[in-house]
């Protein structure tokens, strides 16, 4: 299997009126404003409603890759808004105007409820089921009904154990870890993997970790940022990395896009990676093409 090579995304943080677009690869994706007008905040918030409402905001699926054999071994969902013209609003970009409105609840219970609707259509189509990682805010996992929300999605879709990971980032755990610890706690009692996003952006403890109740550790891509072919930065990362084992963690590397940072990863026992290197997000649809249906092969990269 061929790996992929894509130009990155610019940041548009210098967007600040109105939401506007750029071209990339045939695509037109929007972006808003970091700072807007209680006008412009207005309107989004009802658009943004209607697009849940609506089934406007879609899964995209990028795999997580086993380093050791380069097979896929699971994937994480984002979220894309598709506008009526086609253009796609990547979650950078209106994740703050939900968070502003209110609406990230919302927003995280729904893609939990895709996942779930498109590992049921794999069962019943006899696809293997990959585990996929869906996101959750802290607004979401506080909600006091949040377990019971998780379970009604579990039975109506039979859900199987282990097949939907609860992921939250760094920073996240950090504002709200006492209130999170013993739902995150219950979460893995269901037999729900907790992901730990974004490690190394925030000030959380390696001493922490060691009490925190996760299954996977995903290192921010900042570490790879950095020239991990030099020998320090090499030897630092790998420090981390056997702390975080010790941890009983299984790591998971984002922002891979290179054969080298792969190679030296697989090098220093990291178990998974994730990036461009291998494969950019997908809408569902074309990550079942692409991966899923007829062939096992086609879930394997050349390492």
């Amino acid at each position: 299997m061929k790996h992929h090579q894509y130009p990155p995304i610019k940041d548009k943080s210098s967007l600040v009126r109105e939401p506007q677009s750029v071209q990339f690869h045939k695509t037109r994706y929007v972006f808003f404003p970091q700072m807007m007008n209680q006008g412009v905040q207005a309107r989004i918030e009802k658009q943004l409603q209607q697009a849940i409402d609506q089934r406007q905001i879609q899964v995209f699926l990028q795999p997580r890759v086993r380093l050791e054999n380069g097979c896929i071994c699971a994937a994480e969902a984002l979220a894309r808004w598709k506008w009526p013209d086609g253009s796609w609003c990547l979650p950078a970009y209106f994740l703050p105007a939900l968070e502003q409105t209110g609406l990230i609840p919302q927003l995280d219970f729904y893609m939990l409820e895709q996942v779930a609707e498109l590992q049921q259509n794999w069962r019943q189509q006899n696809i293997t089921v990959l585990p996929v990682s869906v996101n959750f805010s802290a607004a979401t996992l506080l909600q006091p009904d949040f377990a019971e929300k998780l379970e009604h999605i579990r039975l109506a879709y039979g859900v199987l154990a282990g097949q939907i990971e609860i992921e939250v980032t760094e920073h996240c755990f950090m504002e709200q870890q006492q209130a999170l610890v013993p739902i995150l706690q219950q979460m893995r009692q269901k037999e729900f993997p907790v992901c730990l996003d974004d490690f190394g952006v925030g000030s959380s403890s390696l001493a922490m970790l060691m009490q925190l109740p996760v299954d996977y550790v995903k290192l921010d891509k900042s570490f790879l940022e950095q020239d991990i072919t030099d020998r320090k930065i090499y030897d630092y990362i790998g420090q981390i990395i056997k702390l975080l084992h010790a941890a009983e963690a299984r790591i998971v590397v984002e922002g891979v896009e290179t054969a080298e940072q792969a190679r030296l990863l697989q090098m220093l026992q990291v178990e998974q990676g994730q990036g461009w290197y291998w494969e950019r997000p997908l809408h569902w649809q074309m990550f079942l093409q692409q991966y899923m249906l007829d062939k096992t092969e086609k879930r394997c990269y050349s390492m």
